[in-house]
């Protein structure tokens, strides 16, 4: 089994749940794993015994996703069509509930966190917020009731991940209890 995120304290009713059979079937399961220490901390407190645990941390393909030349940062910003000066801030986590629209926030991901941090962000610099991925709903609406500029596209190829990347300046992730 793998345990990616969550407590018995977590906002999220299925990751509660979760919790609380995870020690119950830990007996079926050869292994756990879990990407972070975090994880593990928490899956030990749950029950499941130390013999089970595997720490394998979440990798990343440095021939697709590393650092862009100015030619490439260039490029991608303006196939995204942004604009000369903007502050580009990328979030690319599915923070929507369910896996159509996505209107009603997934309170562990902190979309209402992000939305927030954006605002507050465009009050200060020309921002261009780059939010792909599926159900954003909740994230595009709240965006565009405020007036903030952003990019978004529903369900993106993976290359299409390298491009987002490369054109922004900093990525956030404002969930509760990632790894």
């Amino acid at each position: 089994g793998t345990w990616w995120h969550g407590s018995p304290a977590s906002p999220e009713d299925s990751i509660r749940r979760a919790a609380e059979r995870l020690a119950r079937v830990s007996e079926y399961l050869a292994r756990v794993h879990v990407t972070c220490s975090g994880s593990r901390d928490i899956v030990r407190g749950l029950g499941v015994p130390e013999e089970k645990i595997a720490l394998v941390p979440m990798g990343v393909n440095t021939a697709i996703f590393a650092p862009p030349t100015d030619a490439e940062r260039l490029a991608a910003r303006r196939e995204l069509a942004i604009p000369d000066g903007a502050f580009v801030v990328g979030s690319f986590q599915k923070d929507g509930v369910g896996w159509g629209a996505g209107d009603e926030p997934k309170t562990i991901k902190g979309p209402e966190v992000l939305v927030r941090v954006l605002r507050g962000l465009a009050a200060q610099l020309p921002i261009v917020a780059l939010v792909p991925g599926p159900a954003r709903g909740y994230v595009t609406r709240e965006l565009a009731a405020a007036g903030v500029s952003f990019r978004t596209r529903p369900f993106a190829p993976l290359d299409a991940f390298r491009r987002y990347y490369h054109a922004s300046d900093v990525y956030l992730t404002t969930g509760r209890e990632e790894g």
